[in-house]
């Protein structure tokens, strides 16, 4: 069993963001650029954007939106937080996909393959408009609730004080502000 920091995994993170900067370019300017901007920059990268293009993830998320009756750019949010737009991406605590449902929230919600990118979205939007229903729609407790547990806000009868969940709500509430504002 390892105690302390994987070193290794360290390096190949290290790398591979030398490897976006080389790709992407240092830029000293940053342009306002939009969530299916950002895919399509991605799509060539097998390693971010797999068996699902930029504008299939935007369809999707409408239709999700649709479905289960949450704000689409609250969706983008999450998925940009969570998982970048990365259908593959696996976190160290187990989460997985797009909106990294963890292996039991997945399949609570009836997620078969959490790497599917509809099957993910909708679980992991189920996931949340039940999260806003059982908080009376306060987004704060329920985007907590969706990173730290409904347990824990319950416990603590709000957002727990966890660096990870607080900045995690704060930030998932700018990015739905800024997509919000985009959509219109």
């Amino acid at each position: 069993m390892r105690i302390g920091p994987d070193f290794e995994k360290i390096r190949e993170v290290r790398s591979r963001i030398e490897q976006i900067r080389e790709k992407v370019g240092e830029r000293t300017e940053q342009k306002k650029r939009s969530f299916i901007e950002v895919m399509h920059d991605l799509e060539g990268d097998k390693r971010y954007v797999d068996k699902i293009s930029s504008q299939n993830v935007e369809d999707l998320i409408e239709d999700v939106s649709r479905q289960f009756k949450v704000d689409s750019a609250l969706i983008r949010a999450v998925i940009e937080m969570e998982s970048g737009g990365n259908a593959k991406a696996v976190s160290f605590k187990g989460a997985m996909g797009l909106m990294q449902l963890m292996p039991a929230t997945a399949k609570d919600m009836g997620v078969e393959d959490p790497f599917d990118p509809r099957q993910n979205v909708e679980g992991g939007v189920r996931y949340l408009a039940h999260l806003l229903r059982k908080y009376d729609g306060d987004l704060d407790m329920a985007l907590a609730a969706y990173n730290a547990g409904p347990g824990k806000v319950d416990y603590y009868r709000g957002i727990p004080p966890f660096g990870e969940t607080v900045n995690f709500v704060r930030n998932v509430k700018a990015l739905y502000e800024k997509f919000k504002r985009d959509d219109s």
